[in-house]
C-alpha cells in the first residue's frame, strides 16, 4: 500500500492586528544611540520588512506585505522616524505611541531605498600634482555610508567616475553625491572647470538624471560643478565670497528655515563644519541659514538650499555650503555625519506612501504555522496582490501612475478592485491621476501560479519567489518634480512539498500448505523531495479479518494480490497476547489455531497508538469496495470524501489501526524498513471443507470411510470452483493409483472414462 504525505516548512508565525499604534524613534536629545537609530531606519527602508513582530498600524502597514518607515515632517513628532510595528528589542530609544493617527499629520515622508546602485558618489579621474583625485571629500561619504550599508558596499553606494558619466547615470541611481573639490586657482574652482571642460557630456548625463526625478546632493564647492556645466545659473554657487565657521573648530551654528526638510531634523549637532564655503544664492528655497560665522557679515547667509522645478530640470538639487562629511572626522563633533546622512536620505523620501501586500489561499494544517503568503511549487493557485498609495503631504500629487512588473512565473488573472489596468506582457499599469492630500487609493489584482504540468514549475529552486516589483510615478504639484518610488520586497514563500512514499510489502507466501503460518510484513519509507517533512505520522491498517483472493490461473488463495477474484475473509482473533492468543474467536477447521491473528510481539518499532476499527475494504485493482458478505451490495464513496452514499454493514471488516509518530523526515531520507510485523494465517484445508460440504448436502459419499467426514463451513461455496453463472461446480473426487503415482483427481461423472489399465478407487 502506498501512502503519500506532505508537509511545509515552518516559518515565523504572524500576530494579528489588534490595536493601531506605531513605534516613534526620536532624533533629538532624547535619543540615546543616534547611530543605531539611523542604522535601523536605513535597514528597514532598504529591506522592507514584511514579516511582523507585533501590532501593525492598519493605516500604514499590512500583514504579509511591505512595511514602510515614515519620517514625520510636521507637528509635535517632526523629525522622528515612525515605524508601524512594535520593536521587540532595540539598542536605541523607542517609544510606543498607541494614539498615533496618520490622518492628523499634515506632512510626512515615506522612506524607500531601492538598494542596488541607489547612491552614486562622484569621483574625478583628474588628479592633482600628488596623484590624488581632485574630489578629495569622496572617501568621507563612503565612510559615512559604510555605517548604514556595511554589507552592501559597493553594490548599493558606489563610486561613479566623471569619465564614465560621459554617457549616462545608471537608471537605478536615485541620489548623485558631488563631494567638495580641491581648491585650485584664483577662486579655487580651476579643477572643477577642468572636469567640466574635459567631460562636457556630463551635463547631458546629469540633466537626464534630474529629468527622471533624480536628486543631486553636493557639499562645499561641489555644487559649482553644476554651474560650470551650465545646469544651474551663474552665481548660484559663488566661490569668490567665502564663509567660514567661528573659531576654533569652525562649526557654524545654523537656524532652520524650512522645517519640513530633513536637513532641518538635526538636533544633536551644534552646527555645520564650514571652511572656505561658497556663498549660496537666496533665489531658491533656503533650508538653513548661518546664525554665527567667523565673519559676522556672513550671518544670515544660506547654509543649505534646495533647487526644484524647471531650474533643477525636473529633479531636485540640494546644496550644502559646508562640508559636514569631512567634519565628522576632522572635528571633535562626531555627529557632523547627521547632516550628510539627512541630505542623502532625503533623496529617498517620498510624499506618497506606496506599499503592497500578498495573500494566498493556501490552507495548511495548524501545526505548520504557515502564514497566507505561501504558494505551492506543484499546484496552481490564485494569489491576490494589494497595492495601496496614500498622499502624505498637504498638496496634490498629480499624474500618478502605478506599475507592477510581475514575475514571469505567474500569470495575470484579473483586477477585481481599483481602476482598470493596462496589461502588456509582464507589466501591469494603472493611471491614478491626482491624489488629493490625505487620500488613499487601493488596487487589488490577481496572479496565478502555473499547474504542475507547466515546465515553469521545474525552474523553482529558491524557498522564496519575488512576486513582483512595483513603481509609483507622480509629480509634486508645488515644484512639478517627478518622483519615483520603487518597491521590490513582495515575496511569496514557496512550499516544496515533502513527498514521502511508504510501501508496505510482505514476504510472499501462498497458503497451499494449509497450516498456521506467519507472513512477515514490512514498511519501507523514503522522502523523495529535498524538503523535510515535519510532524509526520505513519498510519497503517492491518486487517484482523483478512480478505482472501484467488490468483488465476493457478487459483491458489493468498492474502492479497493484484487481480484475482475475492473468495472470503478469514475472521481473526482480536487478542494482543504475545506469542499466542489466549482465546480463539474464529477457527474454521477446529484445529485450535485462530484463522487470523496479529502477533503484537513482532511489531517494531512499537506503534504510538493502537485502535481496533471497522472499515470497508477497497480493492484498488477493481477500483471498488469489496462485497465481503456476497449479497450483491457494494459500499460506494463516489467522491472519496469518506462519506459513503451506499453502506452495507455486512461488508465491514475489523482492522488494527497502528499509528507511528515519525516526526521529521529529512529531505531524501529513507528507512528500509521503518516498521515491520507478522500477521499469522491458518487457511482452511479445502478438501476437508469440500468433504464436509458434501456430507452436509447429503451427496453420495462414495467409498469414503465413515470417519472421513471433513467439516462444514457456511461460506464453503465461495471457496469452491464456480461456473459462469456463479454456481458451484460439483465433481467426483477420485483416489487414483497409476504406477508410482497416487493421489486425488476431480472429475465430472458424465465425462470421465478411465484409461486402459488404470486402477481406480472411488
Amino acid at each position: 500500500m502506498l501512502k503519500f504525505l506532505s508537509a511545509a516548512i515552518t516559518i515565523m508565525a504572524v500576530l494579528t492586528i489588534s490595536t493601531a499604534g506605531v513605534v516613534e524613534i526620536p532624533l533629538d536629545s532624547t535619543q540615546s544611540n543616534i547611530t543605531n537609530a539611523y542604522i535601523f531606519a536605513w535597514r528597514v527602508a532598504t529591506e522592507n520588512q514584511w514579516i511582523r513582530t507585533g501590532n501593525v498600524d492598519p493605516k500604514l502597514g499590512y500583514e504579509y506585505g511591505e512595511l514602510p518607515i515614515l519620517w514625520i515632517a510636521s507637528g509635535p513628532m517632526r523629525g522622528s522616524f515612525v515605524y508601524p510595528d512594535s520593536i521587540t528589542r532595540s539598542t536605541f530609544t523607542v517609544t510606543w505611541n498607541g494614539s498615533f493617527d496618520i490622518d492628523r499629520v499634515n506632512r510626512a515622508y515615506s522612506i524607500s531605498v531601492p538598494g542596488y546602485k541607489a547612491i552614486a558618489v562622484l569621483k574625478s579621474t583628474i588628479t592633482d600634482p600628488l596623484g590624488q583625485s581632485v574630489t578629495w571629500e569622496a572617501p568621507y561619504f563612503r565612510n559615512i555610508l559604510q555605517r548604514f550599508v556595511p554589507d552592501h558596499l559597493p553594490d548599493w553606494a558606489f563610486y561613479v567616475y566623471d569619465s564614465s558619466l560621459a554617457s549616462s547615470i545608471d537608471w537605478r541611481t536615485r541620489v548623485l553625491v558631488i563631494p567638495s573639490f580641491i581648491e585650485y586657482g584664483i577662486d579655487g574652482g580651476d579643477y572643477i572647470r577642468d572636469v567640466a571642460t574635459t567631460y562636457p557630456s556630463l551635463a547631458t548625463a546629469i540633466q537626464d538624471f534630474l529629468e527622471d526625478g533624480g536628486i543631486v546632493y553636493a557639499e562645499g564647492n561641489g555644487g559649482y560643478l553644476l554651474e560650470a556645466l551650465g545646469l544651474i545659473p551663474v552665481g548660484t554657487v559663488d566661490l569668490t565670497d567665502r564663509v567660514n565657521g567661528p573659531m576654533p573648530d569652525q562649526i557654524a551654528p545654523v537656524a532652520v528655515v524650512d522645517s519640513s526638510h530633513p536637513l532641518g531634523f538635526v538636533w544633536q549637532s551644534g552646527g555645520i563644519y564650514t571652511v572656505g564655503a561658497p556663498t549660496l544664492s537666496t533665489r531658491y528655497n533656503t533650508i538653513l541659514t548661518y546664525t554665527s560665522a567667523w565673519d559676522s557679515t556672513d550671518v544670515g547667509k544660506p547654509a543649505a538650499i534646495e533647487i526644484t522645478g524647471p531650474d533643477a530640470h525636473g529633479g531636485k538639487i540640494v546644496l550644502v555650503a559646508g562640508i559636514p562629511a569631512a567634519g565628522a572626522v576632522q572635528t571633535s563633533d562626531h555627529t557632523q555625519w547627521l547632516w550628510t546622512a539627512n541630505g542623502i536620505l532625503y533623496g529617498f523620501c517620498h510624499k506618497m506612501l506606496h506599499q503592497r501586500k500578498i495573500h494566498s489561499p493556501v490552507v495548511l494544517p495548524e501545526s505548520t504555522h504557515v502564514a497566507p503568503f505561501a504558494i505551492p511549487a506543484d499546484d496552481s493557485v490564485t494569489v491576490t496582490i494589494t497595492v495601496r498609495i496614500r498622499n502624505l503631504w498637504d498638496e496634490n500629487l498629480t499624474n500618478t501612475m502605478v506599475y507592477e512588473y510581475k514575475n514571469s512565473y505567474l500569470d495575470y488573472v484579473d483586477c477585481p478592485s481599483g481602476p482598470s489596468p493596462t496589461v502588456s506582457g509582464n507589466t501591469i499599469s494603472w493611471n491614478i491621476g491626482t491624489v488629493a492630500p490625505g487620500a488613499t487609493t487601493v488596487i487589488q489584482y490577481r496572479l496565478r501560479t502555473p499547474p504542475y504540468t507547466d515546465p515553469r514549475t521545474g525552474t523553482l529552486t529558491s524557498d522564496y519567489l519575488s512576486v513582483s516589483t512595483g513603481t509609483a510615478r507622480f509629480y509634486e504639484s508645488s515644484c512639478n518634480r517627478r518622483d519615483i518610488d520603487y518597491r521590490h520586497d513582495l515575496w511569496a514563500r514557496v512550499l516544496f512539498s515533502a513527498h514521502i512514499i511508504a510501501d508496505a510489502d510482505l514476504n510472499w507466501k501462498n497458503i497451499l500448505g494449509e497450516y498456521f503460518q506467519p507472513f512477515k510484513i514490512f514498511c519501507t519509507m523514503e522522502n523523495k523531495e529535498r524538503t523535510s517533512a515535519l510532524e509526520t505520522k505513519y498510519v497503517q491498517l492491518v486487517p484482523l479479518d483478512v480478505p482472501i483472493y484467488w490468483v488465476g490461473p493457478s487459483e491458489i488463495p493468498i492474502i492479497r494480490t493484484p487481480g484475482g477474484r475475492f473468495v472470503d475473509v478469514l475472521r481473526g482473533t482480536a487478542d494482543s497476547t504475545p506469542g499466542f492468543p489466549t482465546t480463539v474467536e474464529y477457527d474454521i477447521d477446529g484445529d485450535g489455531d485462530p484463522d487470523a491473528w496479529l502477533d503484537f510481539s513482532t511489531i517494531h518499532p512499537r506503534p504510538d497508538s493502537v485502535q481496533l476499527v471497522q472499515v470497508y475494504w477497497f480493492n484498488p485493482w477493481s477500483n471498488s469496495y469489496e462485497d465481503i458478505d456476497h449479497d450483491g451490495i457494494r459500499p460506494v464513496d463516489s467522491d472519496g470524501d469518506g462519506v459513503f452514499e451506499v453502506t452495507d454493514p455486512g461488508d465491514l471488516i475489523r482492522a488494527w489501526r497502528l499509528v507511528w509518530n515519525v516526526g521529521q523526515v529529512g529531505g531524501h531520507q529513507w528507512f528500509d524498513p521503518y516498521a515491520s510485523w507478522e500477521l499469522w494465517i491458518d487457511p482452511p484445508p479445502l478438501i476437508d471443507m469440500a468433504i464436509g460440504a458434501a456430507h452436509h448436502l447429503g451427496l453420495d459419499p462414495g467409498d469414503r470411510p465413515p470417519s472421513d467426514t471433513g467439516y462444514y463451513y457456511p461460506n464453503w461455496r465461495w471457496w469452491m470452483e464456480r461456473d459462469a453463472s456463479d454456481n458451484v461446480v460439483f465433481v467426483r473426487m477420485i483416489k487414483m493409483k497409476h504406477g508410482s503415482y497416487e493421489g486425488f483427481r476431480f472429475v465430472a461423472d458424465t465425462s470421465y472414462r478411465p484409461a486402459p489399465g488404470d486402477t481406480i478407487e472411488t
